[in-house]
């Protein structure tokens, strides 16, 4: 029985299962030429569950990633403190100043995070 309602519904799943397979693979080339691993559109796509917004979250990814580094990383400052904060502003500064000159995100997290290793550790 299973087999015979299957062999009935398989020509009429064709049509969809063409335009999602186009539409997979379209973002999947799209996240590849963006410069992102073969994991991230298969964890979006079953996280998310946009659609065709998943096309615009590509840009806005590495943003993003930016953002909530800087929060998680000031989440415990105490600006009313000892040093108010300054090594960590003076670090964030730096990683922005690097990243708008150069747009590489790991060589300005890696110069932010040396900086603030240098200021916590023998300035402040």
């Amino acid at each position: 029985m299973k087999r015979k309602a299957f062999l009935a519904a398989f020509p009429h799943t064709i049509p969809i299962f063409a335009g999602f397979w186009f539409l997979g693979m379209a973002y999947g080339i799209y996240m590849h030429v963006s410069g992102f691993g073969f994991w991230y559109p298969l964890i979006m796509s079953m996280t998310i569950f946009g659609g065709s917004l998943e096309f615009l979250a590509v840009n806005m990814l590495p943003g993003a990633v930016f953002s909530m580094l800087v929060v998680y990383c000031l989440r415990n400052v105490k600006f009313t403190g000892d040093s108010y904060g300054l090594p960590e502003i003076i670090s964030i500064v730096l990683t922005v100043l690097l990243h708008l000159k150069w747009r590489n995100m790991l060589v300005s997290i890696a110069a932010g995070t040396a900086c603030y290793m240098v200021l916590v550790q023998m300035v402040f």
